[in-house]
């Protein structure tokens, strides 16, 4: 499922790579409530996506945490 309005969009290091997908690294971090900070890897930019009918280009931040995508 992919929630458009939200202000980050974070797909997994390892999904990232199995789609062949290239981001650019990064060196932020983030923080979710409850949880410790983690570091971001990168970010794809202009990620073609089709969901149905939909289709549109998408950046998502690649992270390493299961517990975040």
């Amino acid at each position: 499922m992919l929630n458009s309005r939200v202000s980050h969009k974070f797909m997994k290091e390892d999904v990232a790579r199995r789609l062949g997908l290239k981001f650019i690294l990064n060196c932020a971090s983030l923080k979710a409530v409850n949880l410790e900070g983690s570091r971001v890897l990168g970010i794809g930019e202009d990620v073609p996506v089709k969901i149905g009918i939909w289709k549109g280009k998408v950046d998502f931040t690649i992270i390493k945490r299961d517990d975040l995508a």
